[in-house]
């Protein structure tokens, strides 16, 4: 899969679209998403030179369908695109629990409301008095302005997300990976089996490094199928934060195609 063929053939998904809906402008289609104007014509008029990133190329195609589905919007556009978002997404394209809503990626704008609705997506939910422990006075005053937006339901004391498997685009995981890394317990008379924490690095080769990213991988799909087992459902709020990168980024590898 060339950078060439994915930008022909979310092109070829933006001209039919647009051609079929004769009465909709590129700006209104920008409106639905979260992709600006400027960037949709530079890809329908050959003007970008680099491969939209995945999170483009989602948050296009949730515009174009209304279908909010990473594994169904797999099935629906085969070849790069399909290549492109299961390239980007990983496992969420093989399970249709996950779903981009837009409107989170524009609410959950800060760490604290984030946290606030990530413990309100667990299954089981969370309650008012969980995030007072967690996050204090202003964590209620961001879960009460989410309920006011209709986007966290409040039934018999407890909360729950309305939309519990989500993703966000990879623009926000590093802010998103901090909020929640402060939360690790390092403290020296913790319960050693209750947690597990690793930083590590050293000079590896290149198929060593695809070896790891492999493995992780394997790691990943098992625990997302434990995790999202109805008869695994628990009352303990488990996060786990998986990065795995090198400090030698190459400018040419960098999505430089703007939002």
């Amino acid at each position: 899969m060339s950078s060439s063929q994915v930008l022909a053939h979310i092109k070829q998904v933006m001209s039919s679209f647009l051609s079929e809906h004769p009465q909709l402008s590129v700006n209104a289609l920008s409106k639905r998403s979260e992709v600006s104007e400027a960037t949709m014509r530079r890809i329908l008029n050959d003007q970008v030179k680099t491969e939209p990133s995945g999170d483009t190329v989602l948050e296009i195609l949730v515009a174009i369908t209304k279908e909010r589905r990473i594994s169904e919007l797999v099935k629906m556009f085969p070849g790069p695109i399909a290549e492109k978002l299961t390239q980007t997404f990983g496992i969420l394209t093989q399970s249709n629990q996950y779903q981009h809503i837009p409107e989170l990626e524009r609410e959950l704008n800060d760490e604290i409301t984030y946290l606030v609705y990530k413990l309100a997506a667990n299954t089981k939910g969370t309650s008012r008095l969980k995030v007072s422990e967690v996050l204090g006075i202003i964590g209620l005053d961001r879960l009460d302005k989410l309920i006011s937006k209709d986007l966290v339901l409040e039934e018999n004391g407890t909360l729950h997300a309305r939309y519990k498997s989500f993703t966000l685009s990879n623009q926000v995981f590093s802010r998103n990976f901090k909020s929640c890394a402060q939360f690790i317990n390092t403290q020296k008379n913790r319960d050693l089996s209750k947690n597990l924490f690793y930083n590590l690095s050293e000079s590896i080769n290149e198929d060593s490094y695809n070896e790891v990213l492999k493995i992780q991988r394997q790691a990943m799909k098992k625990i997302s199928q434990l995790i999202n087992d109805p008869k695994n459902v628990g009352d303990i709020p488990y996060f786990q934060l998986i990065a795995i990168d090198h400090f030698d980024h190459l400018s040419s590898s960098k999505d430089q195609t703007s939002h």
